[in-house]
C-alpha cells in the first residue's frame, strides 16, 4: 500500500511539474 501511495505521489508531482512547464 505504501508503495502504491509513493508512485502515485511522484505521478501527481510529474503532471504539477509539467502542467507548471507549459
Amino acid at each position: 500500500m505504501l508503495m502504491v501511495t509513493f508512485l502515485l505521489q511522484r505521478c501527481i508531482c510529474s503532471l504539477v511539474k509539467w502542467f507548471w512547464m507549459n
